[in-house]
């Protein structure tokens, strides 16, 4: 399984990688240089559950070792069930010269996600951060680097659908995995995915 996902890597000429002093040689996330909203303790959260903000910091920091080496400067990153904007957020201000879309069809989530961009507006987070609450907004989009943490049931097909639609690289980390109504292979190989010249 491991080789067919490296095949489906798209990106070439990652020793262009972005590098951000907020992440240590481990990839860990040093989160005392973190703008306070951006941090899953932030009170705007509501994360009030003993050890849920904790948890949603060793969540981050796993997916954000994960992308990083696939991210490169200029891309342009989808965050898929964005929710909040705890991933998409963290990314905007970790790599600084990327385009965000947080796409989340839960307008009250989204509200807070751009409730945090303003508690951090010296970051100018706002102006390389897009709200979509559509995934019909996606289509014929460009990107590059598609992600989710918890992408629910059909979302995860969906989101690998747009990834594979757009040539992106990906990190997708569903929940719910006994909902995933396709396999990978099934799923890349499905009609409506060879609407792309080539293959991935």
């Amino acid at each position: 399984a491991l080789s067919f996902v490296e095949s489906l890597v798209v990106s070439e000429g990652l020793s262009n990688l972005v590098v951000s002093p907020t992440l240590g040689d481990a990839g860990g996330i040093d989160w005392d240089r973190i703008p306070h909203p951006l941090d899953p303790f932030y009170e705007r959260t509501k994360m009030t559950k003993v050890g849920r903000a904790q948890r949603k910091r060793e969540q981050l920091e796993s997916l954000v070792k994960l992308v990083s080496p696939i991210v490169r400067p200029g891309d342009t990153i989808v965050d898929f069930g964005s929710g909040q904007g705890h991933v998409g957020l963290l990314l905007g201000f970790l790599f600084p010269s990327c385009r965000i879309i947080l796409l989340d069809h839960n307008a009250e989530k989204l509200a807070m996600a751009e409730q945090r961009m303003r508690d951090v507006s010296e970051f100018n987070l706002r102006e390389r951060v897009e709200l979509l609450d559509n995934m019909d907004s996606m289509k014929g989009r460009a990107f590059d680097v598609g992600l989710g943490l918890h992408c629910c049931g059909r979302l995860t097909d969906l989101s690998l659908k747009c990834c594979k639609r757009a040539h992106a690289n990906f990190v997708i980390v569903p929940c719910c995995y006994g909902q995933i109504g396709h396999s990978m292979t099934e799923l890349l190989e499905e009609a409506c995915c060879q609407d792309v010249a080539g293959s991935v």
